[in-house]
């Protein structure tokens, strides 16, 4: 079922019960940022309706670099979202807002030393891009003592023409 919370009636436009010509008039400047709950919450839960039915189970993830407001982050948390980082800052924040380490990915290139110890001792999972990704994320473990829980991605090199 298609939902939206953003609607022009008579002209006016509407987030969810919400005249932006009455939030305007109260003298807000413009830009601003207005996020709709119930249209963040509406399109979480399609996305895990359609992952709950894949054998294996599945993580809705969400990509903190997209958008890390604490409070939208928090909402995400609440209803069992999980978190794409790319960096040991958005981990403390992905942390902050409630969403646990293991409910995290860090993922990406350039993965620093710090990047990988805080997602190590907060028990996220590290992607792999390359042999030299997995020798570093290996020197870490070794250094911290603990196992890293890792997602291998392999990129088959196939000319798409």
């Amino acid at each position: 079922m298609s939902y939206s919370a953003f609607r022009r009636v008579d002209g006016a436009l509407f987030v969810d019960e919400l005249r932006l010509s009455r939030l305007l008039s109260t003298g807000l400047t413009t830009p601003f940022f207005l996020y709709s709950r119930a249209q963040l919450e509406h399109d979480y839960s399609a996305y895990a309706h359609a992952t709950s039915r894949l054998s294996g189970g599945a993580m809705v993830g969400y990509a903190v670099k997209a958008n890390s407001n604490l409070a939208l982050l928090s909402i995400l948390a609440e209803r069992g979202a999980g978190a794409i980082v790319v960096s040991a800052h958005e981990i403390t924040h992905a942390l902050a807002a409630g969403i646990p380490g293991e409910r995290m990915l860090l993922h990406g290139n350039g993965k620093t030393t710090v990047d990988i110890e805080a997602a190590l001792k907060n028990n996220a999972m590290v992607s792999v891009d390359s042999e030299f990704d997995l020798e570093h994320i290996a020197a870490r473990t070794q250094a911290l003592g603990c196992t890293a829980r890792v997602l291998l991605r392999v990129n088959p090199d196939i000319d798409p023409h």
